[in-house]
């Protein structure tokens, strides 16, 4: 799909500083031991915008992040299991980027569960089943870019659609060698 400046729709960025740590957990190795890019941010929306299933990606490409910039951006996006989303966090967190070793499988999987928490807007103190129930909920999207993103080994770009349809979050983190 091509980004274009006539698709017109409001967000509102709300990301808290607390947000941004939570979502950001399952890949501050990357930034802060390798040569790790990323984005933790979440939005809120006009209800309209995300009507009808296939205006999410349409809608998505309209938000102000760095990976969709360009005025013309090729954006491949999906959508993607629970179980995925997982995974793909808990691999981030556990292998780490270039130029680290990650922080291995017990930490790793607490930092998975901590971004998707964060990403669910699952409530502070929750327990596992709290999350799981909250993700559950949750609309989830994988998507790269063909100019923010290395395009390499080390890429990961989640979108979370919340059970409001109103709301979302981002996760998107990029490392190379």
């Amino acid at each position: 799909m091509q980004h274009s400046q006539t698709i017109e729709h409001l967000f509102a960025e709300t990301t808290t500083d607390y947000e941004h740590a939570r979502i950001r957990t399952a890949i501050i190795n990357w930034a802060e031991e390798s040569n790790g890019l990323y984005e933790a941010r979440t939005f809120e929306m006009d209800q309209s915008t995300l009507q009808g299933g296939a205006q999410i990606p349409q809608a998505i490409v309209s938000l102000p992040l760095l990976c969709f910039k360009h005025e013309e951006v090729k954006v491949n996006m999906y959508e993607v299991s629970l179980s995925w989303a997982f995974r793909s966090l808990f691999q981030t967190a556990s292998h780490g980027g270039a130029y680290n070793n990650g922080h291995k499988a017990a930490l790793g999987r607490l930092e998975a569960w901590i971004s998707l928490a964060g990403l669910a807007n699952a409530e502070d103190g929750a327990s596992i089943q709290q999350v799981l129930q909250a993700a559950q909920k949750c609309q989830w999207f994988q998507f790269t870019t063909d100019t923010w993103f290395y395009n390499f080994v080390w890429d990961l770009g989640m979108i979370a659609i919340r059970p409001d349809q109103t709301s979302l979050a981002v996760l998107t983190a990029t490392d190379t060698d």
